[in-house]
């Protein structure tokens, strides 16, 4: 065995059997391959292990018991519950009863394998394997792994569910065909029966109900699947990963699918050059031609000669058979109606009169068809494209690929989390079609009477619609204002990727042209005020929208249905209903025909505006029940009078007149488009109040949090300008983290020019460290408190995945908010005299001189150039709309189903079409680009599908992605060569003097020891020493390695991956521990920085071959147990390093798979003494100015590692259970 530097002893090589020694290792290797004790050592050691092994393993069923085995999960999974039967006058006949169905059996507890001799005085949790269980599909699923060795199981499944319930029906009908099925479950629906008639449906209620799956997942569907929803496959659920659609083979010849290109040489050239979005070239378009050009099967002999604008109008002008002409697309004109503003005379009015009685006694048919319906002097504006919505439903459920994911079967998803014992299952709230509203409408849906001769299965559409105008050029004044329309059955973790194309530009409503004030001008010689048109931009809105919602096909569809065949091959009846509206405030306004910030500014309640500021309290939550907005009648009646007033009796638009009719709800004279679907027999439930969801991105993220931080600015300049400084420099050296997660800051945070609304979410990450002893107390420990509040409440409002637990810990950190935001206002804000900061203060100057340019005066005239007073001001709608997230989660999912941020990222598609325009009715032009780009990608995708290369198809990787299998927990390089190679006894001997290579071998051969017995302990009982037993290194090498890569489940059973890097800033890891509820010092969680990634080919007595140990050398960290942290203190956990040469170690050797995930720690910078070298001796690990007295563990870098500190992560099962007992009384605390 090797020792620590110096030459070897004689006696340092000594045989383990005979123990005979040697001289060299050399000799002592030749003897122990002939050595007979040594043989029969490693005989009996094999033979103890083979023995221990057979008694662990599970008794083989037989191909028998393996059908048993089937049919009871089939009894298990399917839980039909089969109504009593009552015959038409309410007697009962009914011959049958409830099916009898065993429980559901709760799955066994995977126990902890026992854990190998770690570090002195540290104990570790289970392995990976049982702590980061894998997800798994669902019983009901036939993705991912087979599990079932006799059959396709859903397909099974399915099979005995049909006959269990056509046995059913035929009993039922057996009593009498007229017969009325109840029951006493929850929910009621309606299955057609030929011999009924259409209006007078069966309805008969069929419950069914899924086992839990490993993360304890399960599913409830009110009515029996027609179809099972698969879920995705492990690789699907890995974050860095392309699109992972089904494949499919194409029936059609290449030539038919390239139609009109002459050869595959030509499409690729078009291909390349409509799939390049952006105009201006990059290095990625010379890597992407030159794949092309150099890419198999292109021979540029092929497009000689050939015009491709010629080519590319006859696909244009013939399209596929299936498809609508133009894509679709229409261009028709939009007509608002111009008030004149002049009061009629008594003449005027008996002339109307009289003329409304003689209309009323006609009742002939007119002559000529009546002229549009809009009041006032009509004002056309050209140029509105659009898609009618059945058009985009015909393209993308029939044709588009990824069509073939969505979920037509809605389900009620539940939890049963480990350790929750004072509870039952909880809900869990992910996917839109798992919603309420989703499977009320698909209840209603199937309880309604059938379409007469129609038996094909009816199913939702669920709608998400948003808009949102945007500048398209990057310099002037070009804007667009598009309309997108996405699925609310395909899955959000697909809809958020630009790459999947799943927003579908809907429409492009032109904006309000200049010349509608010459057209004013000519009503009214006062001309046109501003009152006016806002009320004309308004109207353009709605005329917009009431084209398309008023498409005959669309009311039609909403009414029957449109019968099409989905992209899975399954003929449907599909019925579009509209779930979401995703828009920002200027935009709900619009939709909700309300006033911006007028008396009652929100959207969804009459919250007025004084008490915008009390979001959080119990009368602000009773206020928005009890006042919530309605599309009544009364609401109706009252906009129709203000129409009547202005374009009838001649009032202006804010008139006292008009004024008094709408003020107090704070409505506006326009007709909502969206109140027509109201009128519908198929849908009387809809209002357009309730599909205004909330929008975190803007209305916290770059809303509230922007708020606060900006005042937080003015409060530190108004205290001492060199804080902001302070502030800045504490910003910059934040680590990095992640992929993205945390990005490097800029060098002045505290001006916040051109920041995303991601750079505000990292701010406030990051916030707490950053602040930290920058004010005086107690303004200090009060922003701070506030700091983590927002922290904790933004974290919890963005989860991708919440259960009835997770809500209830929103709601009571929407109380804490409320709470700490007015404390803010009214006692640290008015400790400071804040004003304007000097970039606040040029913003309005410029602003200043702008309106004196328009209004004829002098740029020069600018205003006060001193800083004018700023107060905190907590009347906001954006701060009143925190209120409603619970609520809108619980309808509507999570917010990153209807976030508004798929629409800002889908404007770089729109502004990069524009810059392929020639700027002239660009509109036009962007909708012929967008016709074959879309065009293009649907050959790309059938040509790939028949086996022909298309250059680009496959997406880029996401930055740091490789190969790592999905259900790998850990990966580390198998390079092994002389390049990374480190030789130990001259590497030790050139850091004899680092105190941090101190015991380095006696602590790595003890690790590795530990390992080994671990690895192969069947062998290990019996064996003399075995705790003893010397290792040895192949070639006396290590291999060092410069990454890691940690693959985890996340907390919405998803895979994601963190990279750790000794060279950078992303080297600190978490590992579990094993803490218990009696010990107050307990923490989950034990942190440590990697100072080398290594792996060795290690020899020893259990196997006759090498064996590959890889291991982390680490620094560890320590808690400050006097430090009070967590959510009751509202403080992140303090650590520092562990001091060199205490009790405990302070460096040691790291088994990776123990790695929970990479760690974000940032420095504690308020500290008095920031840097340190107490701690540490000079060293070639440590900074030269030594380390950070405090390390803050942040918490809040992403959603995941939140959620493991809460202990409600839905994917991280088993590690809930380990932190139970740790966090219980906090956790029941929130959970009351």
């Amino acid at each position: 065995m090797l020792g620590f530097g110096g030459k070897r002893k004689y006696s340092d090589w000594e045989c383990s059997g005979c123990k005979h020694p040697f001289v060299s290792e050399q000799w002592l290797k030749r003897h122990e391959k002939k050595c007979k004790a040594v043989r029969e050592q490693a005989e009996r050691a094999f033979q103890l292990g083979e023995e221990n092994e057979n008694r662990q393993k599970r008794r083989r069923v037989t191909e028998a018991e393996k059908e048993n085995q089937i049919a009871n999960m089939i009894d298990d999974d399917f839980r039909v519950e089969v109504p009593d039967t009552n015959v038409a006058n309410g007697g009962d006949t009914s011959n049958g009863s409830p099916m009898d169905m065993d429980p559901i059996e709760a799955p066994p507890e995977v126990l902890a394998p026992s854990q190998p001799p770690g570090r002195r005085r540290r104990r570790f949790m289970p392995s990976w394997k049982v702590r980061n269980m894998l997800p798994g599909p669902s019983n009901l699923g036939t993705g991912g792994r087979d599990d079932n060795p006799s059959g396709d199981l859903a397909s099974r499944l399915m099979e005995e569910l049909d006959s269990r319930v056509r046995a059913a029906e035929d009993s039922a009908s057996a009593v009498d065909h007229a017969a009325s099925l109840s029951t006493s479950t929850d929910h009621t629906g309606a299955i057609a029966n030929p011999e009924h008639p259409a209006s007078q449906p069966t309805l008969l209620t069929r419950t069914v109900r899924t086992t839990a799956n490993k993360i304890g997942l399960w599913r409830r569907y009110t009515h029996r699947p027609t179809a099972v929803a698969e879920e995705p496959s492990l690789e699907e659920r890995f974050e860095p990963r392309a699109s992972a659609n089904a494949s499919k083979s194409s029936t059609r010849t290449i030539s038919d699918i390239i139609r009109p290109f002459p050869n595959l040489s030509a499409w690729r050239w078009s291909h390349w050059f409509w799939a390049r979005s952006s105009s201006s070239k990059t290095k990625d378009d010379r890597r992407a031609l030159q794949e092309l050009v150099c890419g198999p099967g292109f021979e540029p002999r092929d497009i000689e000669g050939l015009d491709f604008n010629a080519l590319e109008a006859e696909l244009d002008k013939t399209p596929l058979p299936w498809q609508d002409p133009h894509g679709g697309w229409r261009e028709t004109k939009l007509t608002i109606g111009i008030p004149t503003g002049v009061k009629p005379t008594q003449a005027e009015r008996r002339t109307a009169a009289a003329a409304a009685r003689e209309a009323a006694r006609d009742i002939g048919v007119p002559d000529s068809a009546p002229s549009i319906d809009v009041p006032g002097i009509h004002f056309d504006i050209p140029g509105f494209h659009y898609r009618s919505i059945p058009s985009v439903m015909r393209s993308v459920i029939e044709h588009d690929h990824a069509a073939r994911d969505f979920v037509w079967e809605p389900y009620e998803e539940y939890v049963q989390l480990p350790g929750n014992s004072d509870a039952m299952e909880e809900r869990a709230y992910s996917e839109m079609w798992t919603t309420d509203a989703f499977i009320t409408a698909h209840r209603e849906l199937q309880d309604s009477p059938t379409e007469p001769g129609c038996t094909l299965p009816r199913v939702i559409a669920g709608l998400i619609l948003s808009s949102d105008g945007t500048h398209v050029a990057q310099f002037g004044s070009a804007s667009m204002w598009p309309d997108y329309l996405a699925f609310a059955n395909q899955s959000k973790y697909t809809r958020v990727r630009p790459e999947a194309h799943a927003i579908h530009h809907l429409a492009y409503i032109p904006k309000l042209p200049d010349s509608v004030r010459e057209a004013i001008r000519k009503i009214r010689p006062k001309g046109a005020v501003a009152p006016l048109l806002t009320h004309l931009r308004r109207e353009l809105f709605h005329a917009a929208w009431g084209v398309i919602l008023e498409d005959d096909e669309f009311l039609h569809a909403y009414e029957h249905g449109m019968v099409l065949r989905c992209s899975d091959g399954v003929v449907r009846r599909v019925y579009p209903r509209i779930f979401v509206y995703s828009a920002d405030y200027p935009e709900k306004v619009l939709i909700a025909t309300i006033r911006d910030m007028g008396r009652c500014p929100c959207p969804r309640c009459l919250v007025t505006k004084d008490r915008l500021g009390a979001v959080g309290s119990t009368s602000d939550r009773q206020a928005r029940t009890d006042s919530a907005r309605h599309d009544s009648e009364e609401r109706q009646q009252k906009v129709s009078e203000a129409r009547t007033r202005i374009y009838n009796d001649g009032y202006v638009v804010n008139s006292d007149v008009v004024e008094n009719l709408l003020k107090d709800d704070s409505l506006v004279p326009t007709e909502n488009a969206f109140s027509k679907i109201k009128g519908l027999n198929a849908h009387r439930s809809f209002d357009f109040h309730d599909i205004l969801v909330v929008d975190l991105m803007h209305e916290f993220e770059l809303g509230v949090w922007k708020a606060v931080f900006a005042h937080l600015v003015r409060i530190l300049e108004a205290h001492d300008p060199i804080l902001v400084d302070q502030l800045n420099e504490r910003y910059r050296q934040v680590p990095i983290f992640g992929r993205s997660t945390i990005r490097r800051f800029t060098s002045d945070v505290s001006e916040m020019r051109k920041m995303a609304a991601r750079d505000f979410e990292d701010m406030l990450q990051c916030s707490i460290p950053c602040f930290e002893n920058l004010l005086p107390s107690p303004y200090n420990e009060q922003v701070l408190d506030l700091l983590y509040v927002l922290a904790s409440w933004h974290a919890a409002a963005k989860l991708r995945m919440h259960t009835d637990s997770s809500l209830k810990v929103l709601d009571s950190w929407t109380t804490s908010l409320g709470r700490h935001l007015r404390h803010f206002q009214r006692v640290v804000c008015e400790a400071f005299n804040t004003h304007e900061t000097r970039r606040e203060r040029e913003a309005r100057q410029r602003a200043e001189a702008r309106r004196n340019t328009s209004t004829g005066g002098s740029a020069s005239q600018a205003g006060d150039r001193q800083p004018r007073p700023r107060k905190f001001n907590l009347t906001r709608y954006k701060l009143h709309a925190l209120g409603d997230y619970v609520t809108s989660i619980i309808r509507f999912r999570t917010t990153d189903g209807y976030s508004t941020q798929p629409t800002e990222l889908e404007h770089r598609r729109l502004k990069a079409r524009y810059r392929r325009t020639n700027k002239n009715k660009a509109t036009g032009q962007i909708v012929n680009i967008g016709i074959r780009e879309a065009e293009m990608r649907r050959m790309g995708q059938e040509l790939h599908e028949v086996g022909v290369h298309v250059p680009g198809n496959k997406p880029q990787p996401a930055p740091d992605a490789d190969n790592t299998p999905a259900e790998v927990h850990v990966h580390i390089a198998k390079e092994q060569h002389h390049a990374n190679a480190v030789y130990i006894d001259q590497w030790l001997y050139e850091n004899r003097n680092d105190p941090a290579f101190e015991e380095f071998w006696p602590r790595l051969v003890d690790h590795i020891r530990g390992r080994v017995l671990e690895q192969f302990r069947g062998a290990a009982p019996d064996v003399e020493n075995a705790d003893s037993a010397p290792v040895y290194f192949k070639h006396d090498r290590l291999y060092q390695h410069a990454t890691a890569r940690f693959n985890f489940t996340t907390y919405d059973v998803r895979r994601d991956q963190d990279v750790i890097n000794t060279s950078t800033d992303k080297r600190d890891v978490l590992v579990s521990t094993q803490g218990t509820a009696t010990d107050p010092s307990s923490h989950p969680f034990t942190y440590a920085r990697v100072l080398g990634i290594y792996h060795a080919e290690v020899e020893h007595m259990f196997s006759s071959a090498p064996t590959r140990v890889d291991f982390l050398w680490v620094r560890w960290l320590e808690h400050d147990t006097d430090w009070p942290s967590g959510d009751s203190a509202k403080r992140l956990d303090c650590l520092r390093f562990v001091p060199h040469g205490s009790e405990v170690d302070a460096f040691g050797f790291l088994d990776p798979t123990h790695v929970v995930r990479a760690c974000h720690l940032i420095p504690g910078f308020g500290e008095a003494i920031p840097r340190t070298t107490d701690l540490l001796p000079p060293s070639s690990i440590r900074d030269a100015e030594g380390d950070w007295s405090v390390l803050y563990p942040n918490r809040f870098v992403d959603r995941d590692m939140w959620m493991r500190y809460l202990g409600l992560g839905v994917g991280h099962r088993k590690m809930v259970a380990m932190i139970w007992t740790i966090l219980s009384p906090m956790m029941k605390r929130r959970r009351g």
